[in-house]
Formats: structure tokens, C-alpha cells, sequence
């Protein structure tokens, strides 16, 4: 199935279709590599890159500087026990809802996608808190509506 994405380089790009994202599937397109079978180029948060076939990556837009908080909730997803609710700081989103937030346990950045009408977007990754190591999910439930540019 081709991806009905048009990738822009600049934009996040995100492993797709997919309503599960993991920490290191988004970051920064860099480059779209012709061929035959084109690739694009990810340039993840950590400043590492990966390379993809084109139509498995999504385009989730152009990242804006802006300041606010996203609501997240977080879950075990061994037991499927929601943890809480928490604010999590935003630096960054996109034109498509997706944000850069940063999580509370390890004060790291990641791409939130948005939630949909269609269900919740998770989003694994690994923490630690309180010297307890696993995965949790976070899946991004709303931002505050008053994200403003960032001076």
C-alpha cells in the first residue's frame, strides 16, 4: 500500500502505518533518497539517523517552536493499569498535533503523536523511576490550548 503522505524534508517523519510508536521510530527527515525503491533519511532526537523505505514512513509535520504542557497518560502495558494523568512540558509541535514533550522520569524528549477520534496512539518506552526499569506507554490525550510561540 503506498503511503498517501507527501514526505517534506524538515518534518517529522514516523514509522507508518502504525498506531503504536516506539522511542527512536520519529525525528527529523533529512533527506528522501531516490530510487527505484526510495528511502527517506530519520534523524532521531539522540542525533543518531536511520534509514526507511519511503512508503513506511508517515509525515507528521513541520515542527513549530511553542511552549506548553501536554496531557499524557501513562500505563503499564504488562497489566494494563493506567499510572496517572501527568503535564508533561512541550517545546515543540507539529501542524499535524503531533509534540515534542519531555517525560518526567528521565527529563528526555520524545514525539508525541496525537490522539485521534479513532482510539489512543501509544507511544512505548523504557523508564526508570524509583529504580523500577520496564516499559510504559505514554499516549498524548490533549494539549493545552494555550501553546505559545516561543520568544
Amino acid at each position: 500500500m503506498p503511503n498517501p503522505n507527501k514526505l517534506t524534508v524538515g518534518n517529522i517523519g514516523f514509522r507508518y502505518p502504525s498506531t503504536r510508536q516506539r522511542e527512536h521510530d520519529s525525528g527529523i527527515m533529512v533527506e528522501v533518497i531516490p530510487g527505484t525503491e526510495a528511502h527517506v533519511k530519520i534523524r532521531r532526537l539522540d542525533g543518531t539517523a536511520y534509514i526507511a523505505d519511503q512508503n513506511r514512513v508517515g509525515d507528521a509535520g513541520k515542527p513549530l517552536a511553542r511552549t506548553g504542557k501536554a496531557i499524557v497518560k501513562q500505563t503499564n502495558p504488562v497489566i494494563e493499569l493506567v499510572l496517572q494523568h501527568k503535564e508533561w512540558p512541550v517545546k515543540e509541535i507539529t501542524d499535524q498535533g503531533w509534540a515534542l514533550a519531555q517525560d518526567p522520569w528521565k527529563g528526555n524528549w520524545h514525539w508525541l503523536p496525537p490522539c485521534t477520534e479513532g482510539g489512543d496512539h501509544l507511544y512505548n518506552l523504557e523508564r526508570t523511576e524509583n529504580e523500577t526499569e520496564g516499559q510504559y506507554r505514554a499516549t498524548m490525550q490533549g494539549l493545552y490550548q494555550s501553546l505559545r510561540m516561543k520568544s
